[in-house]
């Protein structure tokens, strides 16, 4: 049964799919798409999450020093 987070869009109720039930990565636990991020949501597609910069919020994760 299609559910969200199995990694594929399956309908309009869900604005992306990421295939976990994360918050704070683009793609929410109930598949929307997080503030500071584009998300892809083609049908039947994995989503793929990244940060959009310069739009005055401070998302994903830095890693540097």
């Amino acid at each position: 049964m299609p559910a969200c987070g199995d990694g594929i869009v399956n309908d309009d109720e869900e604005e992306c799919d990421d295939g976990n039930n994360t918050d704070f990565d683009g793609c929410n636990s109930v598949c929307k798409i997080e503030a500071g991020y584009d998300c892809t949501n083609d049908l039947g597609k994995l989503s793929v999450c990244k940060t959009i910069c310069g739009d005055s919020l401070i998302t994903g994760f830095n890693l540097g020093g």
